[in-house]
């Protein structure tokens, strides 16, 4: 198998890496002033990470989180360009807490962050499978690492 890791030096992507190549698949990690439209070749899958402003400040900073959103969307197009089969995209629980009426009062630090994956998630649902490379969307719980300080 052949896979790409797009936020490759963050918690998740290093430890991903890590775990493909120790399965026998050929990666390769992309991250942050990397080119990805100079990958060439056919892959079978797409690992989305990238994600800047998962902590701190930033998860409140508009800009920040609706830019993730068109790398998120870009990075797709990639995949689809490299004949991706799969394109999978993580969200986080944060997304659910917007559906409970006592946190939609609730304007934190985290709101900007959750809206914005939500947004990401709700395109690639009507995006479906018509486009020729499948989007799997993973949930992921509250993760910190060592590595992800604020960013």
């Amino acid at each position: 198998m052949k896979a790409i890791v797009t936020g490759s030096k963050g918690f998740i992507g290093k430890r991903l890496v890590v775990a493909l190549e120790a399965a026998g698949c050929e990666v390769v990690g992309i991250d942050m002033g990397d080119d990805i439209t100079k990958l060439e070749g056919e892959w079978d899958v797409m690992y989305n990470l990238a994600w800047v402003g998962k902590g701190g400040a930033l998860r409140a900073d508009y800009n920040v989180q609706m830019n993730n959103v068109k790398v998120a969307l870009d990075n797709y197009n990639e995949a689809k360009r490299l004949k991706c089969k799969r394109y999978i995209c993580t969200g986080t629980i944060g997304e659910n807490m917007l559906k409970l009426p006592e946190c939609s009062k609730i304007k934190s630090q985290n709101f900007i962050y959750a809206l914005s994956k939500s947004y990401l998630h709700s395109i690639f649902n009507s995006i479906g499978d018509i486009e020729g490379c499948k989007v799997i969307w993973a949930t992921l719980g509250n993760l910190y690492g060592g590595s992800d300080a604020g960013g």
